[in-house]
């Protein structure tokens, strides 16, 4: 996992905090009834797939973009379902005058270098018959700096990565921004497993999904011991009630129950961990808020 991403995985003073470090702390509740039974190992990026292949980690969660052709050359497989459906964005500051792409004609765009995102953005100015500036940098601290001293006019990722990019700088700091184009790339990002563990990627997949089912049934972390009485059959199945699911995955019945408590649903888990209030977008809401995140049944 990463330790230095604010909103998605961040270690300080010793703790780790974000989005991927609760679905760590959800998956151990669930395994274990314990959200600390889980020890987080920072990796580099060249060590992400190797890493979880190898056996040196169970499950790798650091913003990795879900494709078939990872799950062939690999080694590794996703857990299904993704936990965010994110996108490449361009961010801007309020004050530059861009509201556009076209508007970036002769303008400076920020980048990390050998990403996916240099690549679509230049395709995105050669489709429009635009040219600027492309500044590549080989971190998120250099792009950031660079973004934060108005030494580049905007700079394009992943919205999870802009995101962590805002939170690293202090509130009364950081630019006013927003931004002018978004969806210039599908960005589906979930776990991965080796490839040779179909019982416990089953584990994983499933705790990913009650975190989602839970948000659909409205069930947080204050009050799921108050739908243990639910008298909603889909509800007594999903928290273990009835049926023996945690049982068929091998885990208690209640694990829902546990991760639940622990961490919260989705919602939950992203409101707390990317909580300012002019935050760039990201995909993947809830299907009955327009997003594409959903739970089957839990039979």
């Amino acid at each position: 996992m990463p330790g230095s991403a604010p909103g998605l995985g961040f270690l300080q003073d010793g703790e780790f905090t974000g989005f991927e470090v609760d679905y760590g702390r959800a998956i151990a509740a669930a395994v274990f009834g314990d959200p600390e039974a889980v020890e987080f190992v920072v990796s580099e990026p060249e060590e992400w797939f190797s890493d979880v292949a190898n056996g040196i980690v169970d499950v790798t969660a650091r913003a990795i973009t879900h494709t078939l052709g990872r799950d062939a050359l690999l080694g590794i497989d996703f857990g299904q379902p993704v936990y965010l459906y994110d996108s490449q964005i361009v961010w801007a500051p309020h004050d530059s005058g861009i509201n556009s792409l076209e508007d970036l004609e002769g303008r400076s765009i920020g980048v990390i270098s050998g990403t996916t995102s240099e690549r679509n953005i230049q395709e995105a100015a050669d489709e429009l018959d635009i040219t600027f500036d492309l500044v590549t940098f080989d971190s998120p601290p250099e792009l950031n700096d660079a973004y934060n001293d108005r030494e580049v006019d905007v700079v394009t990722g992943d919205g999870s990565f802009i995101q962590s990019l805002a939170l690293s700088v202090p509130l009364a700091e950081r630019i006013p921004s927003r931004p002018i184009a978004t969806g210039l790339s599908k960005e589906p990002l979930a776990v991965i497993v080796d490839e040779n563990q179909s019982e416990w990627k089953d584990v994983v997949t499933w705790t990913v999904y009650a975190t989602i089912q839970a948000a659909e049934f409205g069930i947080t972390s204050e009050n799921v011991d108050d739908f243990l009485d639910s008298d909603e059959p889909a509800i007594r199945r999903f928290l273990g009630v009835e049926g023996d699911l945690g049982e068929s995955l091998g885990l208690d019945d209640n694990f829902v129950v546990d991760a639940i408590s622990s961490v919260g649903n989705w919602q939950e888990i992203y409101d707390r961990n990317f909580p300012f209030p002019d935050a760039p977008p990201i995909g993947g809401g809830l299907f009955s808020e327009g997003g594409l995140l959903y739970s089957p049944p839990f039979a």
